[in-house]
C-alpha cells in the first residue's frame, strides 16, 4: 500500500466524522461495496474511495482540507538519514531498498467494518470517541483557545487517525 493510499484512508475517515447526517442509502451501498474490493484489490479499492470522494462535493470539501492537513504534517517530519558503509566493511542485511508501506492488517479490518456497516457516518464517530479515550492513543496537546482559526483541519483533534498507520 502507498503511503497516499494510507492519507487517502485518513483524511476520508477525518471527512466522516465530520458529518452531521448519515449518508444517503446509494452512497452507503457504494461504501458497502468498495469493503468488499477492499478485501480483494486495496489500490483498487482506494481509487475508487478517491472517485467517489470527488463525486460527492459534500464529502470533497471535508476531505480536500483533511488530506492536506495531512500532507502538511508529513512534510513537517524530518526524514531518516542513510549512512553507507565504507568499502572494505562487510556488508549489511539490512535492505536499503524503499519499503511499501503496509497498513496493519486491524486497521484494514476496522476501515473495512466502517466502509460495510449500514450508517458509516456513525461508526466513524464511535470509532474516533474510543481511539480518543483509549490509553494507547498517544496524548498530544490541545491547540490553545488564543491560536487564530485556520482554514485546516486542526492535526491534534485528528490524531485518532493516525491509528490506521
Amino acid at each position: 500500500m502507498r503511503e497516499q493510499d494510507i492519507k487517502t484512508i485518513r483524511a476520508f475517515l477525518i471527512a466522516l466524522s465530520q458529518l452531521e447526517s448519515p449518508l444517503d442509502e446509494s452512497l452507503q451501498k457504494q461504501l458497502n461495496q468498495l469493503a468488499k474490493e477492499l478485501a480483494t484489490d486495496v489500490e483498487l479499492a482506494i481509487e475508487n474511495l478517491r472517485k467517489l470522494i470527488y463525486k460527492h462535493d459534500f464529502l470533497k470539501i471535508l476531505y480536500q482540507p483533511a488530506l492536506k492537513s495531512l500532507q502538511l504534517a508529513y512534510q513537517a517530519q524530518p526524514r531518516n538519514k542513510c549512512i553507507l558503509p565504507l568499502e572494505d566493511s562487510e556488508p549489511s542485511s539490512e535492505n536499503l531498498e524503499l519499503e511499501n508501506f503496509l497498513l496493519p492488517t486491524d486497521s484494514l479490518k476496522l476501515f473495512q467494518y466502517i466502509l460495510k456497516s449500514n450508517d458509516s457516518v456513525q461508526i466513524t464517530k464511535d470509532t474516533k470517541t474510543q481511539l480518543q479515550s483509549s490509553p494507547e492513543t498517544p496524548s498530544i496537546p490541545p491547540t490553545s483557545p488564543d491560536s487564530s482559526p485556520s482554514n485546516s483541519v486542526d492535526v491534534y483533534s485528528n490524531a485518532w487517525v493516525y491509528t490506521f498507520v
